[in-house]
Order: structure tokens, then C-alpha cells, then sequence
């Protein structure tokens, strides 16, 4: 029987007691990886996608959304409560959840006693025209997040997106944008030991990001009324933060380039692209021994720690990033079998909300890949993404309804649009044969599959 992410965490757990074994452990992860590598040959991932239309999907979709929101308002919001009655939900109370609903009823669906609500309480909605100027009138464009939602709302999509959570966000105020890069150090002199500064002491240097509409459909239930404001405003608000969140992840992370991630290049091509051979690449940690993951060692691993750019640690924002997969059946092998203290603080942080690994944080990357795939690849990073990564961001969220998407006669689509731009190259370092060679502040293993 195929051994599952859940029995290596109850071994974990016994190992803590005294109940279990490294080697059992050991030998669990070993059966999982070797299982996890039959079914990638045998095709399975692409067994289980499922073959439904376009239409089947949002039919699908829009009966979930009914459903959550039917059961938020049948259990008189439960999910969403503390034992003593206090909101716990997406939004920060109960009063602002349900202000969004209103927003979602009365300016989306058109809802003239919701308007009248938002109104009454002093919450102006505004709109954006196709030129992307804000202006008053409804018929001209699409109403615009108030921004008495769109702080809090921006902020959680960072909870969703580990992207966004770590890169530097830089805003965008017009059609492009280009932010400072530092391209060298200061040199120190000494003048009375007649050592004088040069010409160019220092380098400055600017990158470019191109922003482009990011645009998501929510279906809701067409006869949705007020009443249902605090169930609409829960479920919209989180899917939509969710949605934009994953999305940032897959582009940042595992942009290629190509239309599936919007033309951008995320952080493991960024890298690949340094140089066509990977030894060659100052960033890049090559696998010691090609093959399986199982051939991963704690010294490929040490490795990229020592390879890092020295300004990259600021004891803060360097981690390591991953599949969750990945963490559980390698780096938490390797752990175990290195002893000591890295040991413990894997036994000791693993599967609570903070894991660890060497001394550093681990973020789980959904995008990353989960099972070795069929060519060489980079399942692991480590560095600092607030040096490596910026996100240009034009704070310019909007929802509006669409007809032109078929949906279900008893639904109409929420469009909701957001407007950024990446930039994932200006942290990678160079290749070693670069006139001024540069370390990268995010580095990652290269796996090399033989």
C-alpha cells in the first residue's frame, strides 16, 4: 500500500515518543518517492484531470459557490465565528464583510436598496474607464474596489500568494514602471594614505516591469439579494484573494515565458537562463550524483548555503522554497540523517505552522514541482525575495459583471481584474565567466535527473 504524506507525519509524531525509528521513517519515504515516480511514468497525473466543457466546469463552480454560501447562512455563519461570537473570517469584522457584499449586490449586480446601504454609510464606489482613468459615472466603466476595501483586500491575497508575500512590492503609476538596482558595492578610502575614490564609486541601475491586466470570473448566483451580503462578501472576498494569490505563485516561481504564465520569466527560469550550462551558473547548486530525488544529499544542499550572496542573510527573509511533497520526502530524509540538532528541529517544527530546515524557514510553493518530472529541473530555492523579486502593483482591483462568458442561466459572472507586473532576473547573480561575476541573493538545486 502506497504510503501517504499523512502515516510520515504519524511516524514523525511517534519517533517524538520513542515509538518509531529514523530507519522507519526512512524506509516510508523511500516506498512514497519510489511510488510517486511509477505513477509520473505510468501517466497518471494526466489520468486523473478531469475531461469535462468549459460549461460543465462553471456549472461546478457556481453550485460549490452556492453551496458555501447557502451553508454560511444556514448555520448562521459558524465557520466564521469564535465560540464566543466574534468574527474569525476573511475580512477583519463582520461589519466590513458584509459592506462588501453590499458592494458585490448593489454596484456588480445592480441591487438598488444595497447601493442605497453603502450609501447611507458613507462608502462611495467609483469606477474606471478603459483609458484605466476613475471616474463617477457607472455607464463609462467598471466600478473600482473602494478603497475602504482594497488595502485590506491587496493585503490578502499575500496570505493566499507566498509570491506576493515575499517579494518587494513597487507601485506602478502610469503605463510602465522601472525601479533602482544597485549594481555594485561602495569601495572605502583612505585619503590621508593617499587612496582616493574613483570616478564611479558606485552603480546604480534600473529594471523594467511590464504591466499587464490579470482578469479572474467568480459566477454568483443571479437572484442573490442584501440579505445575503455577509455570505457573498465572505465567499467572493476569499476566492478572489485565493485565485490571484495562486496565480501570482505559478508566474513568479514558474513563469517560462510562455501565455500559461502571462509571457513572464519566475524565479527557477530565471536562473536556467543565466547560462545553457548549469555549472556554469554562479546561482546554481548541481545535483552531485544524477538521478532520482532519493540522490539528493545534505552536501547539495549545504552547498547552496554556501554559494548565496553574503547580503542575502539579513536573518529575516532568507528561506527556502518548495513543494510541500518535496519538503516531506526529501528534506525531511536528509534532516533525520544528519542527527543532532538539524534532526530536532525537524522532528520539532515539520508539521507545525513554521517549518524549519538547517536554520531557516521553508514556504511551500503549490506551483513547484511535486514529483520529479522527466527532464532537469529546480524543485528547490533558497534566498531572499525581497532582494530578488519585485511585484509592480497598480492598486487598481475592479469587479464587474460579464455577459460576454456563458455561464448558467441562474448565475451571472463576476469579473475581477488586477494589474501588475514581475521583474525575477535582477537577483539570479551571473555565469562565472561574466566580465564581473555576481552572486545571486536567490539560488536554487539543480536537479539533475541523468
Amino acid at each position: 500500500m502506497e504510503p501517504t504524506l499523512t502515516q510520515i507525519q504519524e511516524a514523525v509524531e511517534d519517533l517524538k515518543k520513542g515509538l518509531a525509528t529514523k530507519s522507519e521513517i526512512t524506509a516510508l519515504i523511500d516506498k512514497k518517492l519510489a511510488d510517486d515516480e511509477v505513477k509520473l511514468k505510468a501517466g497518471v497525473a494526466d489520468q486523473l484531470k478531469p475531461v469535462t466543457t468549459a460549461v460543465e466546469e462553471m456549472k461546478q463552480i457556481t453550485e460549490k459557490l452556492t453551496r458555501e454560501i447557502n451553508l454560511l447562512q444556514r448555520s448562521r455563519f459558524a465557520s466564521i465565528r469564535n465560540s464566543d461570537g466574534l468574527y474569525k473570517g476573511f475580512w477583519p469584522s463582520f461589519e466590513v464583510c458584509k459592506d462588501f457584499g453590499l458592494f458585490i449586490i448593489g454596484h456588480i449586480l445592480g441591487n438598488t436598496n444595497a447601493q442605497e446601504e453603502l450609501k447611507n454609510k458613507g462608502i462611495d464606489c467609483h469606477y474606471i474607464d478603459k483609458e484605466g482613468n476613475i471616474v463617477k459615472t457607472k455607464a463609462m466603466g467598471d466600478p473600482l474596489i473602494p478603497e475602504d476595501f482594497m488595502a485590506y483586500l491587496v493585503e490578502r491575497i499575500g496570505i493566499y500568494g507566498v509570491y506576493r508575500r515575499n517579494a518587494m512590492v513597487w507601485p506602478i503609476t502610469g503605463g510602465s514602471a522601472s525601479f533602482p538596482i544597485v549594481t555594485g558595492d561602495p569601495d572605502v578610502y583612505c585619503l590621508e594614505a593617499g587612496v582616493a575614490p574613483s570616478a564611479s564609486d558606485i552603480g546604480f541601475g534600473a529594471a523594467g516591469l511590464s504591466p499587464k491586466v490579470w482578469i479572474s470570473y467568480i459566477p454568483v448566483p443571479r437572484a442573490t439579494m442584501e440579505s445575503a451580503a455577509i455570505a457573498i462578501g465572505e465567499v467572493v472576498g476569499r476566492r478572489l484573494a485565493r485565485a490571484f494569490g495562486r496565480k501570482e505563485d505559478a508566474a513568479g516561481f514558474m513563469g517560462d515565458g510562455s501565455s500559461t504564465y502571462f509571457n513572464y520569466i519566475g524565479l527557477t527560469q530565471a536562473l536556467l537562463r543565466v547560462n545553457a550550462t548549469p555549472a556554469l551558473v554562479r546561482a546554481l547548486a548541481v545535483q552531485a550524483t544524477p538521478g532520482a530525488w532519493s540522490a539528493i544529499t545534505a552536501q547539495d544542499l549545504t552547498n547552496m548555503q554556501g554559494i548565496i550572496h553574503d547580503d542575502a542573510d539579513d536573518s529575516v527573509d532568507l528561506k527556502w522554497y518548495c513543494h510541500k511533497n518535496f519538503f516531506y520526502t526529501v528534506l525531511i530524509k536528509i534532516a533525520l540523517a544528519m542527527t543532532g540538532s538539524f534532526a530536532a528541529e525537524m522532528i520539532n517544527t515539520a508539521y507545525g505552522k513554521n517549518p524549519q530546515f538547517l536554520g531557516r524557514p521553508v514556504e511551500f510553493v503549490p506551483p513547484m514541482h511535486r514529483t520529479k518530472p522527466a527532464v532537469d529541473h529546480v524543485p528547490l530555492l533558497y534566498g531572499n525575495l525581497r532582494m530578488a523579486a519585485v511585484l509592480g502593483e497598480a492598486r487598481a482591483y475592479t469587479l464587474a459583471s460579464d455577459a460576454s462568458v456563458f455561464f448558467t442561466a441562474d448565475s451571472v459572472a463576476i469579473r475581477a481584474t488586477e494589474r501588475i507586473g514581475m521583474n525575477n532576473e535582477t537577483g539570479v547573480g551571473t555565469a562565472t565567466t561574466a566580465t564581473t561575476p555576481e552572486d545571486g541573493v536567490v539560488v536554487g538545486l539543480y536537479a539533475d535527473i541523468a
